[in-house]
Order: structure tokens, then C-alpha cells, then sequence
């Protein structure tokens, strides 16, 4: 069920209890009204019938004028008066029944504010001796046919309130949903994949609010498919790079040094070298040496195997020793705990991968004097849960404006091997005053 129909299901309920409560509040006042006019009518007949008993000892023209007056009170709107003198054929003097059926009134209103009945029926002594029956009967017709004008009047009137709050209600909602529909829809377009959609502004700020948050996540989608986007580009071309180098190694060293080999190694077959044997092994052996060589540097390159063999600490001494930073005129001091040998492989390399980067950054651009490396890990818990490894790299060199210097390969490929490893990453730059990078990220230790 969406929300502009539950809006308006509660809108629809509202409204009829509305109408229901003012039924029955007009209801209750109409039936009020009806039985306090014929109470007050009920009430002015029994003070005249008490007059007329008090000239019970006054002459007959007396009393022909109070019954004149009282006979007046018949032609009340509220009453229905009978006079009747007692005689063996009416002993008891009851009136006629009265009906409550009212013209143009619906009976269901008529019953449901119909006040109990309400009669008077006493006997007077005439001053000439003879008795005579007055019976009084509340007529609440009239009082009932004002009444349900009245109730129309004001049903109708509340009637039209409700359909007024209704209309004006619903128009406000529709008008309210329709920047909804269409955040709705750029939602959509967003799951789609299309970052480049923006969601107009709305007069509401509520939702010009939401507009700018889901335009600036859209904004940060594309720029991060765009950065996706070169980061594989460059990645391709780094594979196809290193490809290239290892053809060109094996060409040109392996290739080269092999034939050589094979040369030497076919003459001493053929005893065609004589006295220069000797020399031709040492050759063989000077080949041998460099292949060594160069097979162990493409390996390093490759992956570097002391990490598999020493762990990580041992990896890392062995790149800051080998590394030519001595020679560019750069210091650095790293401080590693050994501990840090204990983390997965997979943190490992990447940790590896990560000061080998920053190296990388520090001897082409920073022209750097000192380099400044720690890793540690955080927390106490000897199981690894719940433990951080810290990761910080300062130098002292130039610097950079990050804001006018956007971040290279090194500087991507960094943040997403901290991002694929639930990680935080910074970056400190001024210029002039060197760069400082910390990571931190969650661990797990390798299974003893």
C-alpha cells in the first residue's frame, strides 16, 4: 500500500467520522431542544389548570373566562388540549390518540429525538356543580419539523466543510507528492546506473534537501565510475607494461645469455676451443651468474618471495635497504613491529604494496630528505579481534596543493587497495611542509 493511499484512506476516515460526530452531535441538541419546549408548554398548561381549580368557588362567568383562556392554550403549536364533562358513557375522558407522524420528516429522526410523552389529565368542579375532564398531551410535531430544518441546515454545513477539508486536503497532498514522483523516479534512474541524471530543486526545502543529497550521491557515483573507469584503463596498460618488460628481459637478457651458452657449450662438444676451455666455462659460469641476477630482480618485481619466507617486517628491511634512496640523498627511518608478521597474507602484501608506492612517490616527486615509516598494530586483544593495524609515511619534501593537484595512479591505487580492506584513509599535504599518509584498517591474523 503506498503512502499517497494510506494518506488518503486516513484522510477518507477522518472526514467520515467528522460527519458521523456532527450527526449525532445535532442529533443530541435537536432532541434537547424538542424536550425542553414541550417541557415549558407541558408546564404553562399545568399553572393554568391550577388557576382554574382555584375558581372552583367563583362564579360560572369566571370560570367561562379562564376556560376561554385555557381553551386558548389548545391552539399552542406544542399541545393538544381536550375538554370533556364526565358522564356514565365517558368515565374515563381519555383523548383521541395523538399521531407523531410528521410531514417532510423521516420517521428514523422523528424517533431518535421524540421525547417521552408527556400529559396532564385532571378533573375540575364548575361552580355550577357539574364536572368536567381537561387532558393535556405534548405535541412535539412542530417542534420536531423545526428541529430537523435545523439539523439539515447544519448537517449540510458540516457536510460541506468535510468535502471543502477533503478537496483542499487531497489537492495539498497531490501537489506535495509530486516532488516524490519525481525523486522517485531519479532514484531509479540512479539503480539504473545513470549518474549522470540530476533531480531539479523543489519549492519545498524539505525536499530541495533531499534533491541535493541524492544529485550529490549521484555526483560522487559517476566521479567514482569515472575514477573506476581509468584506474581499470591504467591497469590494463600497467599489465600490458609489465608484459612487455618481462618479453623485452627475456629477449634481450634470457635470449642473448642462453645462445651464448649454447655456443660455448656445443664448441667444448665439438673439442674446438682446446687451450681456451677454461675460459669458455668461466663465461658459461659469468652467464649463469647474471641470469641469476636478472631472474631474482624480475621475480622481486613479480612478487616479492622474502614476504612469503621472512613475513612482512623481513620484506619490508630488504626493500628500504635495496631500494636506491641512499643515493638520491634520502634517510629514512621505518620502525615496524614484529608483531605485524602475523597478519593475513592478503594484509600483507598490500601493505607491502602500499610503502612500496609511497617509496615510489617519495624518490620521483618529493625530493625528500628523510622518510619517516611505522606500522604497528592497535588494541589488546591476542586474538586479533577488534585490532587495528597503523600504517603512517612522512616525508619532509616540497609538498603538494591537494586542491590543485589532483591525485595520481599511486595515490588512487592506494586508496582503493584501503577501501577493498574496510579501511580509512588520509592525506596530509601542504606545500612546502611534506606529505603525511595514515591508514588504518582491520585485520585478521593467519591461522597457527
Amino acid at each position: 500500500m503506498s503512502l499517497r493511499y494510506r494518506l488518503n484512506l486516513m484522510l477518507v476516515v477522518t472526514v467520515l467520522i467528522m460527519l458521523v460526530a456532527g450527526s449525532l452531535l445535532v442529533g443530541f441538541n435537536a432532541r434537547r431542544s424538542v424536550a425542553t419546549e414541550i417541557e415549558s408548554s407541558v408546564l404553562l398548561a399545568s399553572s393554568l389548570i391550577e388557576s382554574g381549580m382555584a375558581l372552583e368557588d367563583a362564579s360560572e362567568d369566571s370560570f367561562l373566562r379562564w376556560l376561554d383562556k385555557f381553551l386558548a392554550v389548545s391552539e399552542s403549536r406544542h399541545l393538544k388540549v381536550t375538554v370533556a364533562s364526565l358522564s356514565p358513557s365517558n368515565e374515563t375522558g381519555d383523548g383521541e390518540a395523538l399521531s407523531l407522524s410528521v410531514p417532510e420528516v423521516p420517521d428514523w429522526f422523528t424517533e431518535s429525538v421524540r421525547p417521552e410523552t408527556l400529559t396532564i389529565r385532571q378533573t375540575i368542579s364548575r361552580p355550577n356543580g357539574t364536572t368536567m375532564l381537561l387532558f393535556v398531551e405534548a405535541d412535539p410535531r412542530d417542534e420536531i419539523a423545526e428541529a430537523w430544518g435545523e439539523a439539515v441546515d447544519v448537517f449540510g454545513l458540516i457536510a460541506a466543510m468535510a468535502v471543502i477539508i477533503f478537496v483542499v486536503v487531497t489537492v495539498t497532498v497531490e501537489r506535495a507528492f509530486k516532488p516524490v514522483s519525481r525523486i522517485i523516479i531519479g532514484l531509479d534512474r540512479l539503480e539504473n546506473g545513470h549518474f549522470q541524471e540530476r533531480i531539479p530543486p523543489f519549492s519545498s526545502p524539505e525536499f530541495s534537501r533531499i534533491a541535493n543529497a541524492i544529485n550529490h550521491t549521484a555526483g560522487v557515483l559517476e566521479k567514482s565510475r569515472r575514477d573506476n573507469q581509468v584506474l581499470r584503463q591504467h591497469s590494463l596498460e600497467v599489465r600490458e607494461e609489465e608484459r612487455r618488460f618481462l618479453a623485452h628481459e627475456l629477449h634481450d637478457e634470457f635470449g642473448q645469455s642462453l645462445s651464448a651458452v649454447k655456443v660455448v657449450a656445443v664448441s667444448l662438444k665439438n673439442g674446438k676451443l682446446g687451450e681456451q676451455s677454461l675460459p669458455a666455462l668461466g663465461s658459461i659460469i659469468e652467464t649463469c651468474d647474471h641470469l641469476f641476477f636478472v631472474l631474482r630482480n624480475m621475480m622481486r618485481q613479480l612478487h616479492p618471495l622474502i614476504l612469503d619466507e621472512l613475513g612482512l617486517k623481513a620484506a619490508l628491511d630488504d626493500m628500504v635497504e635495496s631500494w636506491p634512496l641512499g643515493q638520491a640523498g634520502i634517510r629514512v627511518n621505518h620502525d615496524a613491529d614484529p608483531a605485524i608478521d602475523s597478519i593475513s597474507r592478503k594484509h600483507r602484501i598490500h601493505v607491502f604494496r602500499i610503502v612500496q608506492e609511497c617509496l615510489t612517490n617519495i624518490l620521483k616527486h618529493a625530493d625528500a630528505t628523510l622518510v619517516d615509516i611505522y606500522i604497528g598494530l592497535t588494541g589488546e586483544d591476542p586474538a586479533g579481534c577488534g585490532q587495528k593495524l597503523e600504517l603512517e609515511i612522512r616525508d619532509d619534501g616540497v609538498g603538494f596543493d591537494p586542491r590543485a593537484i589532483p591525485a595520481g595512479f599511486g595515490l588512487r591505487g592506494i586508496r582503493e587497495r584501503v577501501e577493498g580492506l574496510s579501511g580509512e584513509f588520509s592525506i596530509r599535504a601542504v606545500c612546502g611542509d611534506g606529505v603525511t599518509i595514515r591508514i588504518e584498517f582491520p585485520f585478521h591474523r593467519d591461522a597457527a
